[in-house]
């Protein structure tokens, strides 16, 4: 038994954040019971493949939150004082913050080692 998990990103789950994300809950052994993966409507449709299955992404505004149990975003400030709110009606999204938390450290981590820094000139 997992959790469901809804994740989106700055671009939404098909860009970097989005990739990262998928390979550190694989690499966590996280227990995913059921994913939804949120982008912008020019994404939905489009499959993500991940352990094994193929995951469809859904448009963002068109979102239900309301039967996940966990939430992962990391996206502008501007689309998260939007989309917060309802992503917190989740049932135990304060529950979980803790765990959101610490992906999202680890997610930022991975991502700042894949992407190499501007070297100013």
């Amino acid at each position: 038994m997992g959790f469901a998990i809804g994740i989106t990103g700055a671009t939404g789950v098909t860009g970097v954040t989005g990739e990262v994300t998928l390979r550190v809950l694989q690499e966590r052994a996280f227990p995913v019971g059921e994913l939804r993966l949120f982008a912008s409507r020019r994404s939905a449709g489009r499959t993500i493949r991940w352990k094994g299955r193929d995951h469809p992404v859904e448009a963002l505004e068109d979102a239900r939150f309301a039967s996940l149990d966990l939430v992962i975003s990391a996206t502008s400030a501007a689309i998260a004082r939007e989309w917060a709110p309802r992503m917190v009606g989740a049932p135990r999204a304060a529950k979980f913050y803790q765990v959101e938390r610490q992906l999202n450290r680890i997610i930022r981590a991975k991502i700042a080692s894949l992407v190499p820094l501007a070297k100013p000139k």
